[in-house]
């Protein structure tokens, strides 16, 4: 009886994690390829940093080399969210290096970025 019970435990597990991911619904970028590819260096370098690497003008230098790259003839109009949250993380990094609040303000930058981009958040 316990053999049982705890088969149908695990059958009734498998059919909700099965369930769980197939409902989850698939990111989709809001941005054409260029600017998708752009938004994930961009995510690449902010992540490193706030990774914990100490190097924020490196960070802040790919940022804005990517910003320079954006595709401005998109036909979506998110490439000017995704330049106006670049140049947003740009200047916080400026800064950066004594207020503990700019790293909410960098992650959150980073998400609306992601978000944008059809990539997780973190």
């Amino acid at each position: 009886m316990k053999l049982f019970i705890k088969r149908v435990a695990l059958l009734i597990l498998g059919l909700l994690i099965l369930l769980s991911v197939a409902c989850t619904p698939k990111l989709e970028s809001k941005l054409n390829e260029t600017n998708t590819l752009i938004a994930k260096r961009a995510i690449t370098a902010v992540d490193k940093y706030l990774d914990g690497d100490p190097d924020w003008k490196s960070a802040k230098d790919a940022v804005d080399r990517e910003r320079n790259k954006i595709d401005e003839d998109d036909e979506k109009i998110h490439w000017f969210s995704l330049s106006s949250d670049l140049l947003i993380i740009s200047t916080t990094f400026t800064g950066f290096y004594t207020k503990g609040e700019d790293v909410a303000k960098i992650r959150a930058k980073r998400n609306d970025i992601a978000e944008l981009a059809g990539i997780p958040k973190r």
